[in-house]
C-alpha cells in the first residue's frame, strides 16, 4: 500500500514537472509572438513617423518648387524680352 502510494506520488509529481514544463514552454512561446508584434508596431510607428514628417513638408517643398518655376519663367520672359531689343537695336 505505501509502495502503491509512493508510486503515486512521483507519478503525481513527474506529471506536475510536464505540465509545468509545458506551460512554461508554452510562455516563452507567446513572450516571443510578443516580443516580435510589439517590434512590428514600432516599425510601422516609425515608418507612419516619417510618412507624417514627409507630408508636412511636401506643401512647403512644393511651395519652393512654385517659387522656382515661376522665377526662371520671369527669367526666360526677361531673356526673350532682352533678345528681341538686341535684335531690334542691331537692325538699326
Amino acid at each position: 500500500m505505501k509502495q502503491s502510494i509512493r508510486e503515486l506520488k512521483k507519478e503525481h509529481r513527474k506529471e506536475k514537472e510536464n505540465i509545468v514544463e509545458d506551460f512554461s514552454t508554452q510562455i516563452n512561446e507567446l513572450e516571443e509572438k510578443v516580443s516580435e508584434k510589439t517590434r512590428e508596431v514600432e516599425l510601422m510607428q516609425s515608418e507612419l513617423k516619417v510618412v507624417k514628417e514627409f507630408r508636412r513638408k511636401r506643401g512647403q517643398m512644393q511651395k519652393e518648387l512654385d517659387d522656382v518655376s515661376f522665377k526662371m519663367n520671369l527669367v526666360n520672359m526677361a531673356s526673350k524680352i532682352f533678345y528681341s531689343i538686341w535684335q531690334a537695336n542691331s537692325l538699326i
